[in-house]
């Protein structure tokens, strides 16, 4: 009967590790977004001449946040948002945004660019 309950509860334990392990790759949060890029603002609306070293350091975390195709497609999603028509983002500061902070980032930081696309090829 003891062995019973102990396979029981080494089941319950590996679906609980289950559930765990699949919470963890939930997506990326647009608010996370905003606040680690917040700084660039002054850059990316040509205020200031160059990044914030915190706007290059929200960029890093960014892309170490970026581990599955759901997350880059989340993150992309999200500077969509910032990247709105009419704002006084200049769009050539935003698209070399990763080249001048010296971040290799595998989404474009461009105002049409389709997010969807992201992992399908």
């Amino acid at each position: 009967m003891g062995s019973k309950h102990f396979q029981d509860f080494v089941a319950a334990l590996l679906f609980c590790l289950l559930l765990a392990a699949r919470c963890t790759y939930a997506e990326v949060s647009c608010s996370v977004v905003h606040a680690k890029l917040a700084s660039c603002k002054g850059y990316v609306t040509a205020k200031d001449d160059t990044p914030p070293t915190g706007c290059c350091h929200g960029l890093n975390t960014l892309k170490s946040m970026a581990a599955s195709v759901e997350d880059r497609r989340a993150i992309c999603s999200c500077l969509q948002t910032l990247l709105t028509p009419g704002d006084e983002v200049d769009d050539q500061r935003v698209a070399d945004l990763p080249v001048t902070c010296g971040v290799t980032f595998a989404i474009s930081f461009n105002r049409s660019f389709d997010c969807n696309s992201i992992g399908t090829k």
